[in-house]
């Protein structure tokens, strides 16, 4: 999708938000409502990142650097939403709260160490 595109979509969003389960997955029904604007935003750069692997396939991207420069031009692809929304919500540091948000989500579970094995004696 294109910037306009994105814009589009995140003015219908804030229009009549969805619901805050459609956009987090298990979301407890305690917590569950309309999505307020930090969900909608989340959202939006969520659905940017998805690109990165059929970008990265279209592409045959392999390297490091090739994956790089994907996320260099989605990244461009926001600041260019940002200049686009006229919405306090909508900020360029909105990149790094949403990657703190995902890590804190998607931390992985402490892992135990795993014993040493003994030298076998010949």
């Amino acid at each position: 999708m294109k910037a306009d595109d994105y814009c589009k979509l995140a003015h219908e969003m804030l229009a009549s938000p969805p619901l805050r389960s459609t956009i987090w997955k298990g979301m407890p029904p305690e917590e569950d409502g309309p999505a307020d604007e930090m969900d909608i935003v989340f959202e939006i750069l969520r659905r940017i990142l998805s690109e990165v692997k059929p970008i990265a396939d279209a592409r045959k991207a392999k390297t490091d650097e090739a994956i790089l420069s994907i996320m260099k031009e989605l990244r461009q692809k926001w600041l260019a939403i940002c200049g686009r929304m006229n919405h306090p919500a909508f900020q360029t540091e909105s990149f790094s709260k949403f990657c703190e948000v995902i890590d804190k989500k998607t931390a992985p579970q402490p892992v135990r160490p795993q014993r040493r094995p003994r030298p076998k004696d010949d």
